[in-house]
């Protein structure tokens, strides 16, 4: 039977080739068991047929498998069939097409029943192929391409494993931080230890937020190991598929020792089902060599022993060396900068990379003197936006600090929220205010009050006057019916806020900050467990994040606790409101004559003023007339009518 890649092999025997001579060898002691056989005097040669030693691909074969003198003659004999014309005539002389079992027997030297056997090493690893609807005594045996690509040292995958292993690439490897490094050391330093004693080499669970996979290439590499990354979407989840796969990658990874890693991170399992996950699970539980299993999250102990490693985003003093090795020439914006990008972005090497040939890219094709800075700034904001993806929704803040209409003592604490953001890095790890525990860090405000009174616009201008991102938590992504999901979504929602440099808007956050309940069956005990786990992740937490609610008293008082900012917005008085109604119309609206103190006797919130200027322009639209006091009043009436509380008499007076 022909295989796709012999070609590449010699047709002819080349002087001074092992495998060559090793099938000549063996030919001629075949011819002279036929001709002992047949009573016929075996063929002259020009010198005595001697045993040769075994060649290297053989010999390499035989000790991965445990193969006898008599079963590395038949694997020999089979590949001869397949590359040496004359050994076919050999076996067809011997009374079949190909080699079988019962020849073999009787032509080979050393024949042993087990040979034949299922679990046996030429019929369990598939190093020889037999149909199965023959006896195998009688079946007619052909190498496998595997054994005959091993015969002659080749490189040689099979087709089930090229669909499920992915070569790691040699210029693919992440730039490592020092720490991550040291890290690489202490991993090579268990590994070998591991080797030198009896038992499985344990299985290595590289978690956290950090270079998992880079780290995985580095310790390969160290090891002098090639590296596959398992791919989670071809491992079958069918019995019999997974048992032949499982039995070919032990087969290859016994033969040419390589390391096997299996990526968890987020976004690598998405395109996996559950149940392939699994089965790559149960796979790492059965291979010989080295694996390295990479998740966010410590994995749960198979039978194969574990060892576990945190792996964290690089420090912000390395975070900062990373962005300044990149600095070419001197730049006393980038200078300053720099620091509050390694502390605002938690973006690993390969992130800062991709974030500076982004800004140098935008740099070189803007029009006139370009700002380095700005644009650098943008494209580590823009280079951290993807791990939020699915979990909050971005908001484009859009309201200015300066803009807002509120007392002076919230602007003023809004002001301070800002500068705790900003010189976060140098109260708590310049100036070590934050101590050696790293508690009492979390930047938390809650904004309460009733609706419509500015609490998101604030948190849209504390974004914007901090040049972060808003992202408003989608509670139907988060919550979830079953057990942990939930707990294991906001942690998956906070890590990647805090890679993100954002800020986090909870709106409604009573919906998930609310008191804890007596509990009273198994749902309220599960969801305790999600408020005490929000307690935890919140006080740990290095980011800003912010909590609207109308109703404070809803909140669990053990969150009051950990808020550094509470700030109620009340209702506007009659000086705001006015403010609020001269702000609502924007330029080039078609505008009467107004009368601002008439429209500010209306007690209304912000957001009620503004969707009645907005329904008062949508009349003038249709009826192509300016927004005037009559078509205020009718917007009015309509917004009042809607929330069901009509106005007071004296809140209209003027307004027709």
């Amino acid at each position: 039977m022909p295989f796709e890649h012999v070609q590449a092999m010699p047709s002819q025997p080349a002087e001074g080739s092992s495998p060559w001579r090793a099938l000549a060898a063996l030919r001629a002691r075949l011819e002279r068991k036929l001709a002992a056989a047949g009573g016929e005097p075996a063929a002259e040669s020009g010198e005595p047929p001697r045993l040769e030693p075994a060649p290297s691909g053989l010999v390499r074969l035989a000790r991965a498998f445990g193969l006898s003198d008599f079963e590395r003659d038949l694997l020999l004999w089979c590949a001869g069939v397949e590359l040496d014309p004359a050994f076919a005539k050999l076996t067809a002389q011997a009374g079949g097409d190909r080699p079988t079992f019962e020849l073999a027997l009787h032509l080979l030297d050393g024949g042993h029943w087990d040979a034949l056997r299922p679990d046996g090493p030429l019929r369990y690893w598939r190093l020889v192929r037999t149909p199965e609807t023959v006896s195998p005594l009688h079946a007619p045996l052909t190498i496998d391409e595997f054994a005959l690509h091993a015969l002659f040292e080749a490189e040689s995958t099979d087709e089930a494993l090229l669909a499920a292993l992915t070569p790691d690439a040699p210029a693919g490897a992440a730039r490592l931080t020092p720490s991550d490094q040291g890290l690489v050391g202490r991993v090579v330093a268990a590994c070998r230890l591991a080797a030198r004693q009896d038992g499985p080499l344990p299985l290595v669970c590289l978690f956290g937020d950090g270079e998992t996979r880079g780290l995985a290439t580095a310790v390969a590499r160290r090891l002098s190991l090639r590296l596959h990354r398992l791919n989670l979407h071809a491992v079958p989840e069918a019995p019999e598929r997974w048992a032949r796969l499982a039995r070919l990658l032990r087969r290859d990874m016994a033969y040419a020792p390589r390391a096997l890693m299996c990526d968890l991170t987020v976004g690598a399992a998405d395109a996996a089902r559950a149940e392939q996950v699994q089965a790559a699970r149960r796979l790492l539980d059965l291979l010989p060599g080295l694996c390295f299993l990479c998740a966010r999250e410590r994995q749960p102990v198979g039978r194969r022993p574990l060892m576990a490693f945190r792996v964290d985003k690089p420090a912000a003093a390395e975070r900062e060396a990373l962005w300044r090795e990149r600095v070419q020439e001197p730049d006393a914006a980038l200078d300053a900068l720099l620091p509050r990008l390694a502390d605002q972005f938690r973006l690993g090497p390969a992130e800062i990379q991709a974030a500076w040939v982004k800004a140098a890219g935008a740099s070189a094709g803007a029009a006139g003197q370009p700002d380095r800075a700005a644009a650098l700034w943008r494209a580590a904001r823009e280079q951290a936006r993807p791990q939020l993806a699915g979990l909050a929704a971005r908001i484009e803040a859009r309201a200015a600090l300066d803009g807002l209409v509120l007392p002076d003592h919230n602007l003023a604490v809004l002001r301070d929220i800002v500068r705790h953001v900003r010189c976060r890095r140098k109260v708590f790890e310049e100036w070590r205010f934050g101590g050696d525990t790293g508690r009492g860090q979390a930047l938390a405000a809650l904004f309460s009050g009733p609706a419509g009174v500015g609490k998101t616009t604030a948190a849209e201008a504390l974004a914007a006057e901090l040049d972060l991102d808003l992202y408003r938590v989608d509670l139907s992504a988060i919550v979830s019916k079953y057990i942990g999901e939930t707990e294991k979504n906001l942690r998956q929602m906070f890590d990647a806020a805090e890679t993100a440099g954002a800020v986090l808007l909870f709106d409604e956050a009573d919906a998930l900050f609310g008191k804890r309940t007596e509990v009273r069956d198994s749902h309220d005990r599960y969801a305790n467990i999600g408020v005490s786990y929000l307690l935890q992740r919140l006080e740990t937490y290095t980011g800003l994040a912010i909590l609207t609610t109308n109703m404070k008293d809803a909140v669990d008082a053990a969150f009051l606790r950990r808020f550094r900012f509470v700030v109620h917005f009340a209702m506007p008085n009659a000086a705001q409101r006015q403010a609020l109604w001269r702000r609502a119309f924007p330029e080039g609206l078609p505008l009467g004559e107004l009368d601002w103190r008439a429209l500010a006797r209306l007690e209304a919130s912000g957001g009620v003023i503004r969707n009645i200027a907005l329904n008062a322009a949508f009349i003038a639209a249709e009826e192509g007339g300016p927004v005037d006091m009559p078509r205020l009043l009718r917007a009015a009436r309509l917004e009042c009518q809607k929330m069901e509380k009509p106005p007071a008499a004296a809140e209209l007076k003027g307004w027709a």
